[in-house]
């Protein structure tokens, strides 16, 4: 039974904030829904991604993406290949699903047979409703990654603990890369967290591949000398 039907538009300001090299008009067509979390008093928060791919060199493959959408079906992102679909039982009320196999960009493993493909992640829009679908408040994570043929080290893993939302995703630093962790109040507003300095050092972290596993405690696998590693850590 449907409980609520509403439309929001997005104004020029929140359109500014959300775009990279686009226009305004097309500031949010590269935008993909990562989680919608429930409030206690009716209302939600949604998280949307920026994030796309470009290919170069090499023969077509089934899976080159023909039209720059980084889904080259809808099932693939909603059912398998998202980090936040059905069956997690770290999902906050919504669809959680975890598959270490395959990547929101369609791609298995991120690879893309002969050709280069670079994966980017870029903002993530936050926006926070009421319990009528109205929209109380926007914010913006900036951010811009990309990699080539694999998309693991880039996007962002979500954590809720202490009434706050940890957004938790890798900056590059020199020529290191740096765990970043911002946190969204329940008004909405972000707060930059000291980086994690105290990690060994050789170890390249894939945060949206992050589980929750406690109230503060979260397991994120990593890269280590061509080895996969899982690291504990507690916030």
């Amino acid at each position: 039974k449907e409980a609520l039907n509403t439309t929001v538009l997005f104004n020029d300001n929140l359109r500014a904030e959300a775009k990279n090299e686009t226009s305004i008009k097309t500031a949010f067509n590269d935008f993909y829904i990562r989680n919608v979390i429930l409030r206690k008093d009716g209302g939600f928060i949604l998280t949307a991604e920026s994030m796309y791919s470009s290919s170069r060199g090499g023969q077509l493959s089934r899976w080159d993406l023909l039209y720059g959408s980084p889904f080259w079906s809808p099932a693939d992102y909603y059912m398998w290949g998202n980090p936040w679909a059905w069956n997690s039982p770290w999902a906050w009320g919504g669809m959680n699903s975890m598959n270490w196999g395959l990547s929101p960009w369609g791609t298995p493993g991120g690879m893309g047979g002969n050709s280069v493909t670079r994966f980017y992640a870029d903002n993530v829009a936050l926006l926070g409703f009421d319990a009528s679908g109205k929209l109380e408040w926007s914010n913006m994570i900036r951010k811009s990654q990309f990699d080539d043929n694999t998309d693991n080290f880039i996007g962002f893993g979500s954590v809720v603990m202490g009434g706050q939302i940890h957004f938790l995703f890798n900056v590059q630093e020199k020529r290191t890369m740096v765990l970043s962790d911002q946190s969204l109040t329940p008004d909405g507003q972000l707060i930059r967290n000291p980086t994690f300095r105290n990690i060994d050092k050789g170890h390249d972290f894939m945060p949206r591949h992050a589980k929750q596993v406690g109230a503060r405690q979260l397991i994120m696998p990593s890269m280590f000398r061509n080895f996969i590693c899982f690291a504990k850590i507690d916030l």
